[in-house]
């Protein structure tokens, strides 16, 4: 059983919960840079050196909410449906 975070009701007992995200942010992701012996690099201060790895999105908030509030924010079609 959850409560629905726009409506506030109350679902019944089995019945699946649907996940809208609501904010994002772009993210960039390092690395450690590391030898060929699998040791991380390290700079003159004897930091790890660290490389760009990769970018994309974070999910920051995700809100949990009913069917028929889920049907109206997206359409029905390209939510998810929580386990």
């Amino acid at each position: 059983m959850y409560r629905c975070a726009v409506s506030g009701k109350v679902s019944q007992p089995g019945e699946p919960a649907y996940k809208v995200v609501t904010k994002t942010r772009n993210k960039v992701y390092f690395q450690n840079q590391l030898d060929k012996n699998g040791k991380p690099v390290l700079d003159a201060e004897g930091k790890n050196v660290k490389y760009r790895a990769g970018e994309g999105r974070e999910i920051v908030q995700e809100i949990v909410v009913c069917k028929e509030v889920f049907e109206k924010m997206t359409g029905g079609n390209n939510g998810s449906k929580s386990a």
